[in-house]
């Protein structure tokens, strides 16, 4: 039996210099159209679930390993809508569908797709069962635009001051250099065949190996070509940083850090290096240069857009030249192919915000929230019951592995201080000119509700 729409809106985070800023401000959005946002951490909130109020959950993707989560929020009577945080940057169309699953993937009443291109892939999935799909962009995209860039201005100084004209190089090796030591990400849904799985994982994990070792020479060869310029070497969130340090160890010029949000590093970058990682698209909608390094390539196994939204260096010498000119302000501007296979991938650029969109398909589409699953003292009693075997399988979990798995999600997300989650919205008052009634209430720790005064 279906139950009316919730007007809570739950929004997790994973991973917070990546998420935290734009799903605050669909959270501010959400609240100006008269919704309860709460927001928080993924792990809080996932542990919190019987206390928390009948929601619309905002997940961060439909793949086969939010299947247990789906099942426990329908349970407690939650509707779900989502985006999809890896479905703009992808190793091919056909591996993203194999990490749809029969059972999750239909759960979903709204689904909120990057641009045109998520929208599509998710139609031609065997397992859409019809759920509205907007193009609304995701509220990252938000993040990235001209008017937010007074949101950034404060660690933009901060990362200039330090590092003056710098060049950015961004990892995107974690299914072969994790932070949990012998991790290896790589997942699909259950109906794929083992034979398909395998074939495609050791491909995979081969090139990327491959590319992974090519980089690590390469990094200190290029530190020392642009010196006395910086090279800021900045892991992906799920990487060992260790393997960075130790390959460019003893070079006065090159520093390996993740902190903070990744925009303000793109804006105050003079160039980017990458092989296929998503920050070479939020670049091309800042505006920075970016360059791909690609010594090897593979038709099968390299994550494409970003690489066709860069200039492509094949070897270390074209590396060293393109990011010379880059930092002396000698890139080419971008074509207008570059312009129109953007405004395909990333809806959002212009006009209404990302979070406004989101906000606004919530309403909508009501009719699909209301269609979710109800639940009644029964349901969520037994609700009750997974759920602690949930939390009790995890305690195990957490004491086989030493600890590792509870490291990573700190690593992940190290919390939020109620000053610091105010400090934010107070940016996006100023840069937006908006949001002064409303104030965040923290109501667990690492778990904050957004009101109207």
């Amino acid at each position: 039996m279906a139950s009316p729409v919730p007007d809570s809106l739950l929004l997790p985070i994973e991973t917070l210099n990546r998420e935290f800023d734009g799903k605050l401000l669909v959270a501010l959005a959400a609240a100006e159209r008269g919704f309860r946002p709460i927001i928080g951490g993924r792990a809080a909130i996932h542990d919190s679930l019987p206390a928390l109020p009948r929601s619309i959950y905002l997940s961060k993707g439909v793949r086969s390993g939010s299947r247990p989560i789906f099942s426990l929020l329908e349970r407690f009577g939650h509707s779900i809508a989502a985006v999809d945080e890896e479905a703009l940057v992808r190793f091919s169309d056909e591996l993203f569908l194999m990490k749809l699953d029969p059972d999750a993937f239909p759960r979903v009443r709204i689904l909120f797709a990057w641009g045109e291109d998520n929208a599509e892939l998710w139609r031609r999935s065997q397992w859409y069962a019809g759920a509205p799909i907007l193009a609304s962009g995701n509220p990252r995209t938000d993040m990235m635009r001209p008017e937010l860039r007074p949101f950034h201005q404060p660690e933009v100084d901060a990362i200039r001051a330090q590092f003056g004209d710098f060049a950015l190089f961004n990892s995107n090796f974690s299914v072969v250099n994790h932070f949990i030591p012998n991790k290896t990400r790589f997942k699909v849904a259950d109906w794929v065949t083992p034979e398909a799985s395998d074939q495609f994982r050791s491909g995979m994990l081969a090139h990327k190996q491959a590319l992974f070792e090519r980089f690590l020479e390469a990094m200190p060869a290029l530190a020392m070509a642009i010196a006395p310029r910086q090279l800021v070497i900045r892991p992906h969130p799920s990487e060992n940083a260790d393997a960075w340090r130790q390959a460019t160890a003893g070079i006065a010029n090159a520093t390996v850090l993740h902190e903070g949000a990744v925009v303000p590093w793109l804006i105050a970058a003079r160039v980017l290096i990458h092989n296929g990682c998503s920050s070479a698209v939020e670049a091309a909608a800042i505006g920075t240069p970016a360059l791909a390094y690609a010594p090897l390539a593979s038709q099968e196994f390299d994550i494409w857009l970003p690489n066709a939204l860069s200039r492509l260096c094949p070897d270390p010498e074209t590396l060293a030249e393109a990011t010379r000119r880059s930092l002396g302000g000698d890139a080419p501007p971008p074509g207008n192919e570059h312009k129109t296979l953007l405004h395909h991938h990333l809806a959002g650029l212009e006009g209404a915000l990302c979070s406004e969109r989101i906000a606004a398909g919530l309403i909508e589409h009501g009719t699909a929230l209301a269609e979710a699953p109800g639940t009644d003292p029964v349901r969520w009693a037994g609700a009750w019951l997974k759920h602690r075997q949930r939390l009790r399988k995890r305690r195990r979990r957490d004491r086989a592995e030493a600890g590792a798995a509870s490291s990573y999600i700190q690593h992940k997300f190290p919390g939020i201080e109620p000053d610091w989650i105010e400090q934010r919205i107070q940016r996006f008052r100023r840069a937006l000119g908006r949001f002064e009634n409303v104030r965040s209430r923290q109501i667990r720790r690492d778990i904050f509700a957004i009101e109207r005064r």
